[in-house]
């Protein structure tokens, strides 16, 4: 009886064990990854509804941003007229070379040094090109160049400027350094 009654105890320990492990791989292995998935999905179909709500009112949007777009790209072609003449960086570097040292004996400075920087391309087609330079000369004459570089028909940009000042025989002396650029369209 004693064996029998034994049996009949680990029957039930071993039932209640396995409906235990039966309940626990259910909700945890079962349910549990379900609702996070569920979770996630609702999540992304948040998304997904915010997206297509920002791709409406863009379509709504539509003709406003192409009337944007045309005053943008008539802004663009504008400033394309001040650009240089060149379509290509070598020449333009030549054009401003040129453009800059007319520019310096109109306004009384002397360019000691002239050295082209490497044209640099840009989006779209541009290009930005430059020169640097060492100029001689006094500040008013320094002004009237700076000036005349500022207001000239095409855009030019003064990028960087340094300016050394020596004194020699009671007589002082400037030796400004500064780099030039301009842009052009590439072809």
């Amino acid at each position: 009886m004693q064996l029998s009654t034994l049996y009949t105890k680990n029957r039930r320990a071993f039932l209640w064990l396995g409906g235990v492990v039966i309940v626990y791989v259910s909700v945890f292995h079962f349910l549990f990854p379900f609702l996070d998935s569920q979770r996630e999905l609702e999540g992304e179909i948040r998304t997904i509804r915010q997206q297509v709500q920002r791709y409406l009112k863009a379509l709504e949007d539509k003709p406003a941003y192409l009337n944007h777009f045309e005053e943008m790209k008539s802004m663009v072609r504008a400033y394309e007229g001040h650009f240089l003449e060149s379509t290509d960086v070598t020449t333009a570097t030549l054009q401003i070379e040129e453009i800059v040292r007319v520019l310096a004996v109109q306004s009384g400075i002397r360019v000691t040094r002239s050295n082209p920087l490497p044209g640099k391309n840009l989006d779209e087609g541009f290009a930005k090109i430059g020169v640097k330079l060492n100029l001689e000369g006094d500040y008013d004459s320094l002004i009237n160049f700076m000036h005349a570089v500022s207001s000239y028909e095409r855009f030019l940009l003064i990028d960087d400027f340094q300016l050394t000042r020596m004194r020699v025989r009671k007589e002082t002396r400037i030796q400004p350094r500064l780099s030039i650029s301009g842009f052009i369209r590439l072809s």
